[in-house]
């Protein structure tokens, strides 16, 4: 069985110096004292057996989850005074004490790989660094926990991560990108690595955590998302990773994100879905991965229309009548009511940037004391939810693309740039045009000969759709200004000016 020992120092006076953890294998924490305390602490058999003696009273026999328990508490009996040699893990948890000095001061730990305290998030790069100096003697032992990763990870492999999105992002921002141009850039990143599972022997991580997918081939849909969420975060764009379930079937289950999206360039202000998955590369002889963009930037409405078995646990009451139910709830005094949508209201809020409700608040609430501003919080409701359901029109996306496919093909990463490139991206992820872009004639024709005409009119209408929006000569500026700026590196390469 899996052991790990988590080390605590948050004992109180009528606290048991043990406790256990069921999620996964065997977890002991140990509360201490101080950190001379531990090589006495862990070795307290008659304290731990009080606090089995006290588990054990609560248990019920006829309970399978129990009775699982039961066997693991017989495992750790057994076990007891072998209990630190069969861990692999020392999982550090302090409050008042310092990690340093706990490591300092209990040399037999450093057998184990050590956990820190930290959790560590992707934004973390001068943390991280700053933990490397500081363990720099013993850097191989120590592990810590990153977002986005299931599993702990060595510092060394945490520093690579994070340096490794850094770098990327850093790149990004260099090119001076507007909000959704700098995701659809990420996008186009992410959905040139081919859908690939781990072998049946192989970590579920190695497909999902993202230290594992940034740096090796395997990619499911929460390796997309995990990677996706790590980028835009260190572009300070608010998203989050979307797990769903689906309803029939509890075994099966996908990842997507979900980010708002403030974008003065093109008059967006929205939350948006985004599925790499079902837009990547779907083979290496796929070419029209680079033109799909079926599953980018869509409305809630378009993403639970296209898949209604998958539900987010995050959002099951703020489909569409979250802000009346929460209406009715307050005006009521509902308790119950505004606790069961208050979780998916704090979603949304956090989401879009606004104020969500604090403990504080909630108290005020709960006990009907009046501080709540009721009205504020029904407004700043009401106008989060709006942003779920604004469609971007074909226009502003055929736009973003063009604006992005011009700074890939002026950085060597996208081998065309063309009118051609345009249309097929448009056609491919059947982008709607908000106008209709064609004359009075065409329409009329419309009319009269229905669908067809209006098929063989899509040609036309992205062509005038180009003029109206003036990037009919966009590419064959770029083409020139490119092959002018190839003839003056090579000048500069020759010594020439």
């Amino acid at each position: 069985m899996k052991v790990e020992i988590l080390v605590l120092d948050n004992q109180e006076e009528d606290d048991t110096k043990f406790d256990i953890s069921f999620e996964d294998g065997l977890g002991l924490f140990v509360n201490i004292e101080d950190v001379n305390s531990f090589k006495d602490d862990i070795k307290d058999k008659a304290a731990f057996l009080e606090y089995v003696h006290r588990f054990e009273d609560s248990l019920l026999d006829d309970d399978e989850y129990e009775r699982e328990m039961k066997k693991k508490i017989k495992f750790a009996l057994e076990n007891f005074d072998n209990i630190f040699d069969m861990s692999e893990y020392i999982s550090l948890s302090f409050n008042r004490l310092s990690d340093y000095e706990f490591i300092k001061n209990n040399k037999e730990v450093l057998s184990k790989k050590i956990v820190l305290s930290d959790v560590l998030n992707i934004t973390d790069y001068d943390k991280v660094v700053d933990l490397l100096d500081k363990y720099k003697d013993i850097k191989d032992k120590i592990y810590v926990r990153l977002i986005g990763n299931s599993e702990y990870i060595s510092l060394q492999k945490c520093y690579e991560t994070i340096k490794k999105i850094k770098d990327k992002s850093d790149k990004i921002k260099s090119m001076n990108m507007s909000p959704m141009e700098n995701i659809m850039f990420i996008y186009n990143l992410l959905k040139n690595k081919v859908y690939k599972q781990e072998g049946k022997d192989d970590s579920l991580s190695k497909s999902r955590d993202l230290s594992d997918v940034l740096f090796g081939d395997d990619i499911v849909c929460l390796g997309y998302a995990n990677i996706f969420q790590a980028l835009i975060k260190y572009l300070d764009i608010n998203g989050r990773i979307v797990e769903l379930k689906d309803i029939n079937n509890e075994n099966v289950g996908h990842a997507r994100n979900v980010i708002y999206v403030d974008d003065p360039k093109y008059k967006i202000d929205g939350v948006y879905y985004f599925d790499v998955t079902w837009d990547s590369k779907r083979g290496e002889d796929d070419k029209a991965y680079q033109y799909r963009y079926n599953f980018f930037a869509r409305t809630k409405k378009f993403m639970d229309s296209c898949c209604s078995t998958l539900k987010d646990k995050n959002l099951n009451d703020a489909s569409y009548k979250l802000y009346d139910n929460m209406k009715k709830s307050l005006e009521d005094g509902n308790l119950r009511k505004i606790l069961e949508y208050l979780s998916s209201s704090n979603y949304i809020l956090g989401l879009t940037g606004k104020d969500i409700v604090s403990d504080d608040e909630f108290s005020d609430i709960m006990s009907n004391t009046g501080n709540f501003d009721t009205e504020k919080f029904l407004s700043n409701l009401k106008d989060s939810i709006s942003k779920f359901d604004r469609e971007i029109s074909g226009e502003k996306l055929v736009k973003i693309f063009n604006n992005v496919r011009k700074k890939e093909y002026y950085n060597g990463l996208a081998s065309t740039y063309s009118l051609d490139d345009l249309y097929r991206a448009y056609r491919i992820s059947n982008w709607k045009f908000k106008e209709e872009h064609i004359s009075e004639e065409e329409k009329l024709l419309n009319v009269i000969f229905g669908d067809f005409v209006d098929k063989q009119n899509e040609n036309d209408k992205f062509i005038n759709f180009l003029k109206d929006a003036h990037l009919e000569k966009d590419p064959s500026r770029v083409e020139f200004t490119k092959v002018l700026r190839k003839i003056r590196d090579k000048n500069v390469k020759n010594g020439l000016k």
